[in-house]
C-alpha cells in the first residue's frame, strides 16, 4: 500500500527524470556551441596548425588569382576582337608664363607660344601603312598631311593639299617590300592575335594548381612556426598570423627540383611560353639565336636538366650528412583571419657574400589601409615605399613616401582612384620631389621645375585612354602635356594616283614643280597663330617669289632656303641690298661668295636664268665665277 510519503517520493522522482533530459539537452547544446567555437577558431586560424594554414592561404590566393584572371581574360577577348593596330593618338603641350620667363633667362624667347598639338591617325593594312597627321599651334590649325608606305611598290607617298594641291610626292622607302609586309603583319598580329596568346581560364587553373601543389607539398617538410603579430605599414596597424618558414638547403632545393620537374613534363606550360614568345622567333631577338621555338625550349630544358643534376647532388649530400643542410634564410608570411595573405618578408643569407631582404605588406583597419615595400642589402635600405590611404565607397585616396638608399626621393599622393580590374581605371597621382632631387638644382633656371608638383590625371577604359600631366608651381601651371589614344577602325587609306617623283624629273620639270607649290595657306596660318616671322621668313620670301613668277626671284629664294655652301642664314634677295648700307653690302658679298662656291653646272644654270645672260658661254661664266671667288 502506497503511503503519502511514498507518493511524495514518487512525485519527487518524476521531476528528476525531466531534469536528466534537460541536462542531456544542455550538454548537447554545450557541445554544439563548443564545436562551433572550435570550428570558428580553427577556420579563422587560431587553432589551425601552421602548415595547414599555409596550405589554405596558398589555395585561397590561387582562387583569387584565378577569379581575377578569368575576368581579365573575358575582357581581353572582347576588347581585342576587332583590333588590328588602327588607332588615334593626340598629344598637346602647353607652357605657362613662369616657364616663358625661365626660358627667356636662358636666351630663348617663347613669349608668343602657348601650345602645340599633333593628331595622328594610323591605318594598318596587309600591304601598306597609312598615317594622317594634323598639327596646330596656339589652337590654330597649321596644316595636315597623309603618308602612305606601300610594300608592293616599296614607295612612300606624301600628300599635303595645302602645299602640293592635288598631287602627292612619291619617293623610295629604302625598305624591302617583303620586310615591310612582314613588319605590318607583325604589328597587326600584335593586336589582332593578342587574345590568342592568353591561355583559357581552364588551362590557367591546371597550370597554377600544379605549381601551387608542389609548393604546399614540399613545405610540409619545412620548419613552420605560427604566431600572432602586430605589424604596421604607414600609420595603419593590424594583427595578423605570422608564419615563419625556415629556408634551408633541403627545402629550397626540393622546391626548385620539383618545379623543374613540372616544367619539363607540362605541355600546358610549354604552350603558354610558345604563344607568348612566338613572334620573337620570327622577327624578334630570339630569331638571331634560335631557328624555332622548339630549339629554344630544348636548350632551356637542357639547362634545367643540368640544374637538376646539381640539386640532386646537394640533396644526396644533405641526406648523408645533415650538417650540410645550411640555413639559407627565412620567409615570413602574414595571413588574416579569412586566410588571405597580406604580405611577406623574405630574408636571404650569404647570397654572393651579401644578405638581402624584401618586405611587402598591406595592413587594414576598417576603411584605412597601409602599404610597405622595403628592399634591403646588408641591413641597409636600398628602396622603401611606405604610406597609407582610405577607401570611401570604392574611391581610394592615399599618400606614400619613396626613398632610395635612405634618401627621400619623392612623395606620391593618390586622389580619387577608381579601379575595375582589366576594364577601367581613373584617378589622379601627385608627385612632389624631395630634397635628394631638388638640392642640386638650387639657383639654376630649372629650380622651379624641381620644386613643382607633377600632377598626373588618367582615365582609361577598354581600348581608350586619356592622360594629363600638369607641372604646377602653386596655382600656376608651368607645363601641361595632354595625351589621348584609342584603338579603333580607321578608314582605309589608298595610294595616290596623281604623283610627282622628284628623283625622275628633268631640271625643267623640277623647276615647274617648285613653281606649283602653294605656301600661302600654311604661312597665313602661322601668322594667325602668332608665330614670329623669323621662324618662317625664308619660306615667306619663297612664297612671295612664287607669286611673282620671276625666275630670278625664285632662284634667289631657293638659294636662301638652302643656305649655300657658307650656310648664310636669313639673307635677303640679291637685288634688294642697298650699297650704301655696310651691313647690306657685307651680306651681299656673303651671298655672292656662296654663289661662287657652287658647283660650276649649278652656278651656270643660275647665271643663265638672270636677265641678259641666257646665251652666256661656259668660258664667260667661269670668268664671272672666278671673279666672285676673289671678292
Amino acid at each position: 500500500m502506497t503511503t503519502f510519503e511514498d507518493n511524495n517520493i514518487i512525485s519527487e522522482e518524476q521531476p528528476v527524470k525531466k531534469s536528466r533530459k534537460g541536462l542531456i539537452i544542455g550538454i548537447i547544446a554545450g557541445l554544439i556551441a563548443i564545436i562551433a567555437i572550435v570550428a570558428v577558431l580553427f577556420f579563422n586560424g587560431t587553432l589551425m596548425p601552421a602548415k595547414m594554414m599555409l596550405g589554405k592561404a596558398v589555395n585561397k590566393g590561387k582562387g583569387e588569382f584565378l577569379d581575377q584572371y578569368k575576368q581579365g581574360y573575358e575582357v581581353i577577348q572582347k576588347t581585342s576582337k576587332d583590333v588590328n593596330g588602327d588607332g588615334k593618338i593626340s598629344m598637346k603641350v602647353s607652357i605657362g608664363e613662369q616657364t616663358k620667363q625661365v626660358l627667356a633667362s636662358t636666351g630663348v624667347d617663347l613669349s608668343w607660344f602657348d601650345s602645340a598639338q599633333i593628331n595622328v591617325d594610323t591605318d594598318v593594312q596587309k600591304e601598306q601603312f597609312g598615317v594622317k597627321i594634323a598639327g596646330s599651334i596656339n589652337d590654330t590649325s597649321i596644316t595636315s598631311a597623309d603618308v602612305v608606305l606601300d610594300s608592293n611598290s616599296e614607295k612612300a607617298y606624301v600628300s599635303c593639299p595645302d602645299i602640293f594641291g592635288d598631287k602627292a610626292i612619291v619617293t623610295d622607302t629604302g625598305i624591302q617590300g617583303q620586310l615591310l609586309s612582314k613588319s605590318l603583319e607583325k604589328y597587326s598580329n600584335t593586336y589582332s592575335q593578342l587574345a590568342d596568346k592568353y591561355p583559357t581560364p581552364e588551362v590557367m587553373e591546371k597550370i597554377v594548381t600544379k605549381y601551387s601543389d608542389v609548393l604546399v607539398q614540399d613545405l610540409k617538410d619545412a620548419d613552420v612556426k605560427k604566431s600572432k603579430k602586430e605589424v604596421k605599414a604607414g600609420d595603419v596597424s593590424a594583427k595578423y598570423y605570422q608564419l615563419e618558414i625556415a629556408l634551408d638547403t633541403k627545402t629550397v632545393d626540393q622546391v626548385t627540383l620539383d618545379i623543374i620537374d613540372v616544367i619539363e613534363k607540362d605541355k600546358d606550360t610549354k604552350n603558354v611560353f610558345e604563344n607568348a614568345l612566338k613572334d620573337q622567333f620570327e622577327y624578334g631577338a630570339y630569331s638571331f639565336m634560335y631557328d624555332s621555338f622548339d630549339d629554344f625550349w630544348a636548350d632551356m630544358i637542357k639547362n634545367l636538366g643540368e640544374t637538376k643534376t646539381k640539386l640532386k647532388t646537394e640533396l644526396d649530400a644533405v641526406k648523408k650528412n645533415p650538417e650540410k643542410n645550411e640555413d639559407m634564410g627565412t620567409l615570413y608570411v602574414y595571413i588574416d583571419n579569412s586566410m588571405e595573405t597580406k604580405g611577406m618578408h623574405l630574408d636571404i643569407k650569404n647570397l654572393s657574400t651579401k644578405d638581402y631582404s624584401f618586405e611587402y605588406l598591406i595592413t587594414e583597419d576598417g576603411n584605412n589601409s597601409g602599404l610597405l615595400i622595403n628592399g634591403k642589402k646588408d641591413g641597409k635600405n636600398s628602396f622603401v615605399m611606405e604610406g597609407q590611404g582610405e577607401d570611401k565607397s570604392d574611391i581610394f585616396s592615399g599618400q606614400y613616401k619613396v626613398s632610395v638608399n635612405d634618401k627621400d626621393v619623392c612623395t606620391l599622393a593618390v586622389e580619387d582612384f577608381e579601379l575595375t580590374p582589366y576594364e577601367k581605371s581613373k584617378g589622379k597621382v601627385k608627385i612632389k620631389l624631395d630634397s635628394f632631387a631638388t638640392d642640386s638644382f638650387k639657383g639654376s633656371p630649372m629650380e622651379a621645375f624641381t620644386l613643382a608638383d607633377y600632377v598626373i590625371t588618367f582615365d582609361t577604359k577598354s581600348n581608350n585612354a586619356k592622360m594629363d600631366l600638369d607641372v604646377k608651381s602653386g596655382d600656376a601651371s608651368l607645363l601641361t602635356l595632354n595625351i589621348a589614344y584609342s584603338f579603333e577602325k580607321i578608314e582605309d587609306m589608298s595610294v595616290p594616283t596623281n604623283v610627282v617623283d622628284p628623283n625622275n624629273l628633268s631640271d625643267e620639270e623640277a623647276y615647274n614643280a617648285i613653281k606649283s607649290l602653294n605656301l600661302t595657306s600654311v604661312l597665313g596660318n602661322l601668322e594667325k597663330a602668332g608665330v614670329p616671322e623669323i621662324y618662317y621668313k625664308k619660306y615667306k620670301y619663297l612664297s612671295d617669289a612664287l607669286a611673282t613668277g620671276d625666275d630670278m626671284e625664285i632662284a634667289n629664294a631657293l638659294h636662301n632656303i638652302h643656305g649655300g655652301s657658307d650656310g648664310w642664314d636669313g639673307a635677303e634677295p640679291l637685288d634688294e641690298y642697298g650699297e650704301d648700307n655696310p651691313d647690306d653690302l657685307e651680306s651681299t658679298k656673303r651671298v655672292l661668295k656662296a654663289a661662287a662656291d657652287m658647283p660650276f653646272d649649278d652656278f651656270a644654270e643660275l647665271y643663265r636664268m638672270t636677265e641678259g645672260h641666257e646665251n652666256a658661254t661656259d668660258e664667260e661664266i667661269r670668268e664671272v665665277q672666278e671673279m666672285l671667288k676673289n671678292l
